[in-house]
């Protein structure tokens, strides 16, 4: 049976702790106990949220038990995996473009430094 991405990549799980204060990208190098603790819980969120993408993906393929074996046929079974396959992807490919700037994702906002005025201003 072919392997599923992880729920929540390194490069998407980076740049969550890098939006809760981490100095390397880590959960462990988040200085505030509060804000570790929110970090932590969010990547479960998003692991939790991703996981239900995955089978309600899997149900919209017509698999009772909502796993990828349980789709009826092999072509189904491809479509589904490549569906959640390139979903990630994007995520992950969205991410590590994010990690080129980590002072842009630690300071929430700090893209109106760079481009302070509207088109119309």
């Amino acid at each position: 049976m072919p392997k599923l991405p992880p729920p929540v990549s390194a490069a998407r799980r980076k740049v969550v702790c890098y939006m809760f204060g981490s100095v390397d990208g880590t959960v462990n190098r988040i200085a505030d106990e509060f804000d570790r603790t929110r970090c932590v819980a969010r990547l479960n969120f998003e692991a939790a949220r991703a996981t239900l993408w995955v089978e309600r993906t899997f149900r919209n393929y017509h698999s009772p038990d909502d796993t990828l074996a349980g789709i009826p046929t092999a072509a189904a079974r491809k479509r589904a995996l490549t569906f959640v396959t390139n979903g990630a992807a994007e995520t992950d490919a969205f991410c590590i473009e994010a990690l080129k700037y980590p002072a842009l994702i630690r300071a929430r906002g700090a893209s109106e430094l760079l481009q302070p005025f509207d088109e119309e201003d």
